[in-house]
């Protein structure tokens, strides 16, 4: 792995754990309160900065890159305070595309920050191994298919009206913790069958899922293909995360 791949991994790396792992609800819901008025606000873009400058110390060797940290800080702050501001103005069922918008904000800065500090001569070089920074590429992977890839598929059945109780994007009180539970064991299943050539076994998950969950929804109607919906999200996210690992590392 190179230069550019490094760089790459811990810029992203350190977005994951800033926005996903480090952001309790409590951080999130005191953000939309108070927006720039809110040390909460800060304290989230300090952390990303400091993320960023460290993981790109350790992993791709820019100790001296300090601009990586205050620029990191800085976009962050702007990005998220100009989200929460557009959430106010807006319908709730524009959280969706909102969400997205705010992290191809915030992955077009990271791309502009690895073009910046890798430079060309970094891209001709792409697929140099280094064995601690492929370990990072796999970590990067599973950090995603956990807490991440949950909250994207709760911001893409968003889209979808609710089946339950008649209200909008209201879910079972059973669903929030066994269905989150499943869905992280699934996904981090498939990169390892991904990893090691294990197609097959892949099919048997998607057909053991299929027989539990659907065995007692079968009465459910609507229920069922809401589920179905889930799992196919869950399935295609964490089939393209594997397939990237397994096309980026020596596997």
């Amino acid at each position: 792995m190179d230069d550019l791949l490094a760089l790459s991994t811990a810029l992203l790396l350190a977005h994951l754990l800033t926005d996903f792992v480090f952001q309790p609800r409590r951080m999130v819901e005191a953000k939309l309160a108070r927006n720039l008025r809110s040390g909460w606000l800060y304290l989230h873009a300090v952390t990303a900065g400091l993320l960023a400058w460290s993981l790109s110390g350790l992993l791709a060797g820019q100790w001296t890159a300090h601009e990586l940290l205050w620029v990191t800080a800085l976009t962050h702050l702007l990005i998220d305070a100009g989200k929460i501001a557009l959430q106010k103005r807006f319908k709730p069922e524009r959280e969706t595309a909102l969400f997205f918008g705010d992290q191809l904000l915030h992955l077009l800065v990271i791309a502009g920050l690895v073009i910046w500090f890798a430079g060309p001569e970094a891209i001709q070089n792409l697929w140099t191994e280094l064995p601690l920074q492929d370990a990072a590429v796999l970590l990067l992977a599973v950090i995603f298919l956990l807490q991440p890839c949950s909250i994207i598929m709760q911001k893409l059945l968003a889209l979808f009206p609710s089946i339950f109780n008649g209200e909008p994007g209201k879910l079972p009180d059973e669903l929030p913790l066994a269905g989150q539970w499943i869905g992280y064991a699934e996904r981090l299943l498939i990169l390892i069958f991904v990893l090691i050539g294990q197609f097959t076994a892949i099919g048997f998950l998607v057909a053991a899922k299929s027989i539990l969950r659907f065995g007692s929804e079968q009465k459910q109607g609507p229920k069922s293909e809401y589920v179905l919906l889930g799992t196919l999200f869950s399935f295609t996210i964490a089939l393209i995360a594997a397939l990237t690992v397994r096309a980026i590392l020596p596997v």
